[in-house]
């Protein structure tokens, strides 16, 4: 495990080790001139910020009890249990945003950053699958490893389905592909666990709720035409994905790879035959998709699946809604007009439901006003919900400056888990962290000034009693105790060297005399570009450049 020090102690080593090696110069004056210069806080990175999440209020009814009592049916509760939901209780934001969806309202989701967001949207369709799913007859085997055979071409995943209607049925948009990228690996904990697959075995005769990715990373990419390279290239990924998958089938790690012989759709033409039932991409690939012919059918199913029956309702996700503002947030919200024209539906229609998710949403009417007229629909349709916070701990002091000693130990000699939990215990330092943060994101030197207010560590990057807290903490959380481990986010800043520029005067009055020697031809380094040198010298500033044969 890394802490939040470790962590970009490490990463600020392995860039200057990168950095050096390729571009080191003879003189260790020169260097070390450079490595002053970009190795700090606002040159190559920053310190890092900590964020302390808060915790949220459970239901205290229990998982079954919470979902049963809000009109939730067995069979979501049982499924939701195979991967989605493995805790005992849910948070109250879960339960109430299920409670909106299933009284016909759109959602939003509102509360903090790791307050269970995502369980809080998957509920919705994960209830609207099983009770549609219980009409499916037939069955949804996954085809044949047709890669595996040189003298067969591909085949549809889903050709032998027969008993259902394939179509999008929930499509969730990310404004980056690196969400999407995480979303996933929910996805295939909670519909493609071996828990998953057993109960729908079980309860739904085999049938599967598929899901896939369809972004510019989704394997491949133009119309199927046999025997292209387009071909060989996806047999070559499918053979790869597959070693990978085997070496790790049975560790949790197969939870970050594509596996090829259940519910993950596995590329984009298996996408096209076949719509999956929850579709996962971004607003840049959403837009290529209503413009080409080529996605025209997946969008031509899913109409026909909505015009079958009016009980059949289309979910549209969106994630991180406070990044839809201004001129592109305008964009994204016709794009999803365009998206419902396509589909034969209105912002109003019954057969249409919005889920939103933001950690950063504004109060009362404002934050009405702008789901109605980002998404189109009735601002009395929208349900927000932001969660309860668990009241800070009254008894929490106000630093840990009695304790400095022994956190300052830790940072030179860890001791063991069952130390970590007695020392955080005593300290009350995870409810200080909260209490001294105030769901603020700040710098670790500026809180380790709060929670440390006579510490003196000038030099350092990072503050000897501050690593020392954080070595707990980790140290703390491999043990057991954990209820009184703080849940703590880092947010580490690291940024390319653009490169290095010099005074082109060799006697620069503004280079420091310890890295003067006989010799030398250039004046003082500056990490960004200028025209003049430093008042005192006033000559021109030229760009270094590196000759490798030299």
């Amino acid at each position: 495990m890394a802490n939040s020090t470790t962590a970009f102690e490490r990463i600020r080593s392995d860039l200057f080790r990168y950095y050096d090696t390729p571009f080191r110069v003879r003189s260790e004056e020169i260097m070390a001139e450079r490595r002053r210069l970009i190795d700090r806080d606002m040159g190559a990175w920053r310190e890092p910020w900590i964020e302390v999440i808060r915790d949220y209020s459970l239901t205290g009814e229990g998982l079954s009890a919470a979902l049963k009592n809000i009109g939730a049916s067995e069979d979501l509760i049982d499924f939701a249990s195979c991967g989605l939901l493995t805790y005992d209780d849910i948070f109250t934001h879960q339960r109430d945003s299920l409670q909106s969806f299933l009284n016909n309202k759109n959602v939003v989701i509102s509360s903090g950053t790791g307050s269970g967001k995502t369980e809080s949207f998957l509920l919705p369709i994960f209830s609207s699958l099983v009770e549609e799913s219980k009409k499916w007859e037939g069955t949804s085997p996954v085809g044949e490893n047709w890669w595996e055979d040189e003298d067969t071409g591909w085949a549809p995943q889903r050709n032998a389905e027969t008993g259902r209607h394939s179509a999008i049925r929930a499509l969730i948009m990310y404004p980056m592909n690196a969400l999407v990228e995480d979303q996933l690996v929910r996805l295939r904990i909670s519909l493609d666990s071996v828990e998953a697959r057993a109960w729908l075995d079980t309860e739904r005769n085999g049938h599967r709720f598929f899901f896939g990715r369809y972004t510019g990373r989704s394997p491949v990419s133009g119309k199927f035409i046999s025997g292209e390279s387009k071909e060989t290239a996806l047999r070559k990924h499918h053979k790869a994905t597959a070693e990978r998958c085997e070496s790790i089938s049975e560790d949790n790690r197969r939870f970050y790879l594509q596996r090829l012989d259940g519910a993950e759709m596995r590329s984009r033409w298996d996408m096209q035959s076949h719509p999956p039932d929850i579709l996962i991409t971004n607003y840049s690939m959403l837009n290529i998709m209503l413009l080409r012919a080529l996605e025209r059918p997946m969008l031509d199913k899913t109409r026909l699946w909505l015009e079958q029956d009016p009980s059949h309702i289309f979910h549209i996700v969106i994630d991180e809604l406070h990044m839809y503002r201004g001129t592109s947030g305008t964009e994204v919200a016709y794009l999803l007009r365009r998206l419902l024209h396509a589909l034969g539906l209105t912002a109003d229609s019954p057969q249409v439901r919005f889920i939103g998710t933001s950690a950063s949403l504004p109060e009362g009417d404002e934050a009405q006003n702008f789901l109605s007229e980002f998404f189109g629909a009735s601002k009395d349709s929208f349900n927000i919900h932001s969660g309860d916070l668990v009241p800070d701990s009254a008894e929490a002091s106000t630093n840990l400056a009695e304790f400095e000693d022994r956190f300052v130990q830790w940072s030179e000699r860890p001791q063991t888990s069952e130390q970590a939990v007695t020392l955080l215990s005593e300290s009350n330092a995870g409810e200080l962290l909260k209490k001294v943060s105030n769901g603020r994101t700040l710098r670790i030197n500026e809180l380790g000034k709060l929670l440390f207010p006579d510490e003196k560590n000038e030099k350092r990057v990072i503050s000897t009693a501050m690593a020392g807290l954080m070595a707990v903490i980790e140290e703390a959380a491999s043990g057991e105790g954990q209820s009184i481990v703080p849940r703590i986010r880092t947010h580490l800043f690291f940024r390319n060297i653009i490169g290095m520029w010099a005074c082109s005067d060799p006697k620069c009055p503004g280079v420091s005399e310890e890295f003067r020697f006989e010799g030398r031809g250039i004046g003082r380094l500056w990490a960004e570009p200028r025209h003049r040198c430093e008042p005192k010298c006033g000559k021109r500033v030229l760009q270094l450049l590196y000759c490798q044969p030299c």
